[in-house]
């Protein structure tokens, strides 16, 4: 795992030079920046140090940069901050802290750059002025140093106080699943679709097949470079640069990302906590229109906010991100809130759940508080008592910012004390539900069945899809809760009836069946199609489901039904014929002596069967002709 730092400060504070006086890597490669001299894009250097490789990205000073600036800052470990020693603290000195800070940027050192220009006495002034203004801060009480990058002043002391304090960083841990936010994309003459970018988790490796979004494209990685040389695999914290193929044309910018593959949701919508800056002199206002910069992204939104109508400055508050393009996050990431106009950081925030659920207004606060306190039991009772079951494989696809090892670890403490239950789901997953939950939904499937029963005695049985739609419960927990309660009911084929249900016939009904049943037993194989008994029997089509439930019709299509007996003669005959020869559908409709309105759909049920084949004209034995004969 590598070490990455970026740089922060006012432009013509000395960044890029400091950078190149320690790394020897020129960091500005645009023409426009070396003409101009000034830093308008980010730009990366390596550095061989005692403690190991250092990964360095300088950023630019200038405000109106503000946007590059903070696709360079995101994923960095820690910081190097410049200040001029002629020039002291300036606007974007703070603006940079301040996003530093609002990105949970824990550590970082100071250099007091252009050294030489000023005299010591002054040196102190700066010193004292920035142990003032960066108190509270992730910098308040880190070493500031004097160096000049043209004499070379300082700077050894620099690199050792540098090695010095990222020997003591804190390793993150970082998940298995790739992520990697795009930086800079282009194409490389000879190898096509080239990405660089900061590989924030996860290994990439030759050939592997990862997503990029937005646009869920599927893309393999053809090649990857590290510090210029290729490489076969790369693993988190690294800077890399992948070359990579589609077989369609790849919609790719900055703010795009590379990721696991089916892992990432794309989303307009998150939950999130905000935070305004004291410096603020507005609040932030409910359904504002703000810039949102998250990963590499710049994203136009609409802040939504749950508690009150408005967060004062230096307050925090509940929102929900309206996202204006797709993007997709993870709980624990942070993002920085810019105005829209003019361009001005305000605030910045902490992604709580990147694609929240649909909730019901009276528990939506309590929902958020649950996320923001990291309070896992409080979030299942929460969400139990809202959408009622979690499912096992939602909560690995949840990225919420509270841990997939945080909420079984709390679930398997409520199960252990009763309070929910585990049931098992048709894939072999698990579910989580809770007592109250079964007996509620108990109580609609038997009132569902009961009056299906009612309405349709003849029928009474509901599929499980329809009796999904009708209690709107998905289907899998739907077929949990049966089998777990299975002693109430029937279930056969997919279909479900009370035990109690009695398919209750009066004399008038079963008179009614007795003459339908012997209008087919009548017809042979040219019974009356179901349009045609509409009329006179307005009950046909549950009269004929009775009759095929109690196997007295076979049902042909929906329209064509043929007694038991008729089938099972007219499937030996057309055994017997294929077994002798293929035949056409002419010497069939002779031998049956039935009109095509029949023949068609009769064959076609056998060709369904694998009993008869189509082959050009002629109809041939099918894959289960043998099975049958």
């Amino acid at each position: 795992m590598g070490i990455i730092i970026g740089t922060a400060g006012h432009i013509d504070h000395g960044k890029t030079a400091l950078v190149k006086a320690l790394t020897g890597y020129e960091t500005d490669r645009l023409a426009e920046e070396k003409e101009r001299g000034i830093t308008i894009d980010i730009g990366f250097a390596f550095w061989n140090t005692k403690i190991g490789e250092i990964a360095i990205i300088d950023v630019p000073g200038h405000e109106k940069f503000i946007r590059n600036m903070v696709a360079g800052i995101t994923g960095v470990d820690w910081v190097l901050m410049t200040i001029a020693a002629d020039e002291g603290i300036m606007p974007q000195t703070l603006e940079h802290l301040d996003i530093i800070e609002l990105l949970g940027i824990k550590g970082g050192i100071i250099a007091l750059t252009k050294s030489d220009l000023v005299e010591p006495e002054w040196i102190e002034l700066i010193k004292d002025d920035i142990k003032n203004r960066f108190r509270g801060t992730c910098l308040e009480n880190q070493p500031v140093i004097p160096v000049s990058s043209l004499t070379g002043e300082g700077l050894e002391e620099l690199r050792e106080a540098i090695e010095n304090q990222l020997s003591f960083l804190k390793k993150r841990i970082f998940s298995k699943q790739v992520r990697l936010h795009i930086d800079r994309e282009f194409i490389m003459e000879g190898y096509g679709q080239v990405i660089t970018g900061t590989l924030i988790s996860g290994t990439v490796r030759k050939g592997n097949i990862l997503s990029l979004i937005p646009g869920d494209q599927k893309v393999r990685v053809r090649g990857i470079q590290h510090r210029n040389k290729s490489v076969d695999e790369i693993s988190a914290v690294e800077r890399t640069s992948l070359n990579l193929t589609s077989e369609r044309k790849l919609k790719i910018q900055r703010g795009s990302i590379i990721s696991s593959e089916n892992w990432l949701t794309e989303t307009r919508k998150m939950a999130v906590e905000i935070k305004v800056l004291k410096t603020e002199k507005a609040s932030i206002r409910h359904l504002q229109r703000v810039r949102i910069h998250i990963g590499t992204a710049e994203i136009i939104a609409r802040l939504r906010l749950v508690e009150s109508k408005e967060i004062a400055p230096g307050g925090k508050g509940l929102a929900y991100l309206m996202l204006e393009e797709l993007t997709a996050a993870i709980g624990g990431d942070r993002f920085i809130v810019r105005l829209f106009s003019p361009l001005r950081t305000i605030g910045g925030g902490t992604v709580l759940d990147p694609n929240p659920k649909a909730l019901r207004k009276k528990i939506r606060l309590d929902y958020f508080s649950s996320l923001s306190e990291r309070n896992p039991e409080k979030f299942i009772n929460l969400y139990l008592s809202d959408i009622g079951v979690i499912k096992q494989k939602d909560i690995r696809r949840s990225l919420l910012i509270i841990t997939e090892e945080e909420l079984q670890k709390a679930l398997d403490k409520m199960i252990e004390d009763s309070r929910i239950i585990t049931i098992m789901l048709e894939d072999s997953s698990k579910a989580y539900i809770s007592a109250a939950f079964i007996k509620e939904t108990v109580s609609l499937i038997n009132e569902a069945l009961a009056k299906r029963s009612e309405i349709n005695p003849l029928n009474p049985e509901i599929s499980r899809k329809e009796l999904s739609d009708l209690i709107k419960i998905d289907l899998e927990i739907l077929s949990a809760i049966l089998n777990l309660r299975k002693e109430n009911y029937i279930v056969s084929d997919g279909f479900i009836k009370l035990l109690s249900s009695t398919t209750a016939i009066d004399e008038n009904q079963e008179g009614i069946i007795n003459e339908v049943l012997k209008i087919f037993q009548e017809r042979g194989l040219s019974t009356p199609l179901v349009s045609e008994l509409e009329e006179k029997y307005p009950d046909i089509n549950n009269i004929l489901k009775y009759l095929v439930k109690k196997n007295l019709l076979i049902k042909i299509s929906s329209s064509y039904f043929i007694t038991d007996e008729v089938f099972e003669k007219t499937q030996k005959d057309i055994i017997r014929l294929l077994n002798e020869k293929p035949r056409t559908l002419s010497e069939l409709k002779e031998f049956f002596n039935i009109t095509r309105k029949y023949l068609l759909p009769l064959i076609e049920f056998f060709d369904m069967k694998g009993i008869t084949k189509r082959d050009g004209d002629l109809r041939i034995k099918g894959r289960s002709f043998d099975k049958y004969s």
